[in-house]
């Protein structure tokens, strides 16, 4: 019996992708096509605690093109996705006692302030990890939309003569 750990593994050295995760049920709204780089679990402050925030286990997908996250692995919506694009800054705060992810966005809440997300690994290496990997990614699809811009500019002066 394969526990799911070991599946990873298996999965990652046959694909070449150490960060390579099985296809679940519903990725395909996260995925949009795009090759996941990481996934694994991390906790999540919720924002909107009342008295005093609360940190939440959620399972989280990073593809080529999205960040994502869900209650479980096994869920088969996500709650929410954001677009690398609207990614601004991601880095390592330490955050009420722990080292955390810190991730700014061009995503508003209802109340009009951009989103920050405040996530913590399990341990410092595994949010090093993820700080890591959204960096580049983010990176990567920045070029991507530069290039995608630098294409449909080229177009349009063609179209033009």
């Amino acid at each position: 019996r394969i526990t799911r750990p070991e599946a990873l593994l298996a999965l990652g050295a046959m694909s070449g992708n150490a960060h390579a995760s099985p296809r679940r049920r519903g990725a395909e709204e996260c995925e949009e096509g795009g090759e996941v780089m990481k996934s694994g679990h991390l906790w999540k402050e919720n924002p909107r605690g009342f008295f005093s925030r609360e940190w939440k286990k959620r399972w989280f997908t990073l593809t080529s093109s999205n960040f994502c996250y869900f209650v479980a692995y096994n869920d088969e919506e996500p709650l929410k996705t954001v677009p690398l694009a609207a990614i601004k800054s991601v880095s390592i705060e330490g955050y009420k006692g722990a080292n955390c992810l810190r991730i700014a966005t061009n995503v508003f809440m209802s109340d009009g302030k951009p989103r920050i997300f405040f996530l913590k690994g399990a341990d410092d290496a595994d949010v090093r990890s993820w700080v890591d990997v959204l960096n580049e990614a983010t990176m990567l699809s920045k070029q991507r939309q530069m290039k995608l811009r630098a294409r449909s500019l080229s177009g349009l002066s063609t179209e033009s003569k």
